[in-house]
């Protein structure tokens, strides 16, 4: 049977590249109806936060990644401890100044990757630690022999785990350990094309959630996907997308694109329920209106409460106030059309222009001239356009 993990430290705040190992393992645990263990590596207890975990936990759960069981390394160190006794004892390892090293009795200059095909090894591996000078066995030695006695057998990591992959192999054949089936996914990377750190406040998957980015938009993103994937295989639900192919993946490194994300997010956020778009926003009522017109100019959630905000808390549109603009839109609308000169009367009021502007061209810098959009529309259909506008308002 298929197993495949996830194996996250709680270091750190998850960030979008950690999402992606998560996904691709889960995925592929669905197509071939196997198992899917999270493993937490919390051996050093120096870099471990509970809020770390907390977060862990709560993201996998919030994208729907769902696991069969969970393993914490710090509950283990009996069976890391009774592992490397017995390899001391068979002398295939040995202590040197309180720490614990494995012999190197060969090296491998290749091993097969699942995406890749064959990744040829570059440098030559000497004795290492396995155990340290304070009694912590090492992440190799640990991921040996968890993913032995857990029966693993699909791995998926970042590339730069490749390293860690020639010397995880060493130990396995030197415990006559079966070899897995690793893919070594491409990095995401930052803006400045470096690694993703999770322990940066600024790449991690909270902030991500900040800039209004939804859960489809995310996986979208990781499966390398475009709007024209989405639309002909009919993607709305997460089981849809758990059950497509790892072969999607794109061996190519991928700049963390937050233009891209919004490319999906405009797509999906069309299509969701103003019902629950209400109780986002923490308003039970508001206007079918509201969202008829906002929704089709908000690249993400963000921006439409940004909207929401801008025009009602900010300009302080309380429902008397607001009639009083109102009447001012109306006579605008009229004076125009019976020739009094448009500045004298309008621009002195700031809040009736920004009101006119968001209605007709949202936020949009380079807009054509109002009064010119206002004439192409006719004085009618106008005012009609105004009047469905303002019904959320008022």
């Amino acid at each position: 049977m298929l197993k495949t993990r996830f194996a996250p430290s709680p270091s750190g705040y998850m960030h979008i590249g950690n999402l992606r190992v998560a996904v691709l393992s889960f995925s592929i645990k669905n197509t071939k109806n196997g198992l899917f263990f999270l493993r937490i590596d919390d051996t050093d207890y120096k870099i471990n936060k509970i809020n770390c975990l907390i977060n862990i936990i709560k993201t996998l759960s919030y994208f729907k990644i769902k696991y069969d069981r969970v393993f914490f390394q710090s509950k283990r160190f009996r069976l890391y401890k009774k592992i490397y006794f017995y390899m001391i004892k068979k002398k295939i390892a040995y202590f040197n100044e309180g720490a614990v090293y494995i012999k190197v009795s060969l090296n491998f200059k290749s091993f097969k990757d699942v995406l890749r095909g064959h990744i040829i090894n570059k440098e030559k591996y000497n004795d290492f630690i396995i155990v340290r000078k304070n009694g912590i066995p090492t992440y190799s030695f640990c991921s040996v022999v968890d993913d032995y006695y857990l029966e693993i057998t699909h791995i998926f990591r970042g590339e730069d785990h490749i390293k860690n992959t020639f010397k995880q192999m060493i130990i396995q054949r030197t415990l006559n350990y079966n070899q897995l089936n690793y893919f070594h996914i491409p990095l995401v990377l930052d803006k400045y094309g470096k690694k993703i750190s999770k322990r940066k406040k600024s790449n991690n998957l909270k902030e991500v959630f900040k800039m209004g980015i939804l859960r489809k938009s995310i996986i979208c993103y990781i499966f390398n996907m475009n709007l024209e994937n989405i639309k002909s295989n009919n993607i709305n639900s997460f089981s849809k997308f758990y059950n497509l192919n790892y072969k999607t993946v794109c061996l190519k490194q991928k700049n963390f694109n937050a233009c891209f994300l919004l490319k999906f997010n405009t797509y999906f956020l069309k299509r969701i329920k103003n019902k629950y778009l209400s109780i986002k926003l923490k308003k039970k009522k508001i206007s079918y209106f509201f969202f008829r017109f906002f929704k089709k100019k908000s690249s993400s959630f963000l921006e439409l409460k940004n909207f929401y905000i801008d025009f009602i808390s900010k300009i302080g549109f309380k429902i008397k106030v607001f009639n009083n603009k109102l009447k001012y839109i109306f006579y605008f609308l009229f004076v125009y059309y019976k020739k009094i000169i448009f500045r004298t009367i309008f621009c002195k009021d700031k809040i009736t222009f920004k009101i006119l502007n968001v209605i007709f061209f949202g936020k949009k810098l380079n807009n054509p001239g109002l009064i010119d959009i206002i004439k192409m529309n006719g004085k009618k259909k106008a005012i009609k356009i105004i009047k469905l506008n303002l019904v959320p308002f008022i």
